[in-house]
């Protein structure tokens, strides 16, 4: 297909940016302290989660253990946009829709795209962890996951209208029983040679608009071998450009993110 061109309007409303790596054991909340306090101009925020379990497939954030190693530790940007999250065998850089534009993934018009800052921070984060404690971060995979939001009366209207939009729901769809909303969950996993190619559909409510609801699409693609540093860029833009395609196959419709677009 040709490649996704810039929409005027995209329902992007978040970005995760990752790499896993063999686990480091010292890599902590208390050692992470002193990461923070080197990028605490930038992120003077910070918050403790509970670690991403890796015998499980991983949601963008949400798949969670209590008992797979230490904390994960979250330092938030100023504008509350950028999360970076790092845990003894991860590091992820999250991009939050907010008031601004989506950054777009690549650099364009001399700015600089999400990529260029998840690369300056994961090289910040392995010398880090080289000074501080001797240790070389090495590379066992990468993720890239996005994730779209198509909210009820602006990206569509009732059943039908979303059979529409995502046309991989109409058989479904289809039958559902005229004048209701359907609640929608999918979940398709597709294993690859390198990886996988994960998609996910649900339902998300709608803050103070209750009868109103958003339909979330969350899409990844998850690469499991051996990188060099050198190689990340590379093979996120490789990923970036798979879940560009999967996106326009899932969504062909792309008027409706035109500006002034109404279902």
């Amino acid at each position: 297909m040709p490649p996704l061109g810039k929409l005027e309007d995209p329902p992007i409303n978040e970005v995760v940016c990752g790499v896993l790596f063999k686990p480091v054991a010292e890599l902590d909340p208390v050692v992470l302290g002193s990461f923070w306090q080197l990028r605490r101009d930038a992120y003077p925020r910070r918050e403790f989660k509970a670690p991403i379990a890796p015998q499980v497939p991983e949601g963008l954030l949400l798949q969670l253990s209590p008992d797979v190693g230490p904390l994960r530790t979250w330092l938030i940007s100023k504008d509350d946009v950028l999360i970076i999250q790092v845990q003894h065998d991860r590091f992820y850089l999250n991009w939050r829709a907010r008031q601004g534009e989506y950054p777009r993934f690549n650099d364009w018009d001399e700015k600089q795209g999400l990529l260029s800052k998840f690369l300056t921070e994961l090289r910040a984060f392995t010398a880090f962890v080289s000074k501080e404690l001797g240790e070389k971060v090495e590379l066992q995979g990468l993720e890239l996951a996005k994730v779209d939001r198509f909210d009820q009366g602006r990206h569509w209207h009732g059943a039908a209208d979303l059979a529409a939009l995502l046309p991989m729901l109409r058989p479904a769809l289809d039958v559902a029983i005229a004048g209701t909303d359907p609640e929608v969950a999918v979940r398709l996993t597709m294993p690859l040679k390198d990886g996988s190619m994960d998609i996910s559909i649900g339902g998300l409510a709608r803050p103070g608009q209750p009868q109103n609801r958003a339909l979330k699409l969350e899409c990844r693609r998850s690469l499991r071998r051996v990188l060099s540093l050198d190689e990340v860029e590379e093979a996120m833009k490789a990923s970036n450009t798979d879940l560009n395609d999967l996106f326009q196959r899932l969504v062909p419709d792309q008027k409706r993110f035109e500006k002034g677009w109404r279902p």
